[in-house]
């Protein structure tokens, strides 16, 4: 019986230890959180002009077909939330229409989480 006593007692002095090395542990932890402090200051962005590299002309090359004119890159310029349409083609307006209608909005999605929540319900009430 002296064998199970000593066997719980170095039980208890071995949870004792690990228990205050986990709250040492934790106390360096937000200590050590507080070494950035609060005069952080965030690093300056860096200071660029454009995404592309620098060979890029300003011009592309034209082409002898219809609509081969050659194009031009233009900085500054505001592009409108529908964008597609400055194509003027039909075709991708209609596929644009069609996908934004068939696209599920909030409220639908709501719905789907709201039925889904349901069905779990279902299913636990069935066991």
């Amino acid at each position: 019986m002296t064998g199970v006593r000593k066997a719980s007692a170095c039980h208890r002095r071995g949870a004792r230890v690990s228990s205050s090395t986990a709250i040492a542990f934790t106390t360096f932890a937000m200590l050590s959180g507080c070494a950035v402090g609060p005069n952080f200051r965030r690093p300056a962005s860096p200071t660029i002009d454009s995404y592309t590299r620098p060979s890029l002309r300003a011009t592309t090359d034209a082409a002898d077909v219809p609509g081969g004119e050659a194009q031009r890159f233009v900085d500054g310029r505001d592009i409108p939330r529908a964008w597609w349409t400055l194509f003027e083609s039909s075709a991708l307006d209609a596929l644009v229409d069609r996908a934004l209608r068939a696209n599920p909005t909030l409220v639908s999605a709501q719905q789907a989480l709201r039925q889904a929540v349901e069905l779990v319900a279902a299913q636990r009430g069935s066991f």
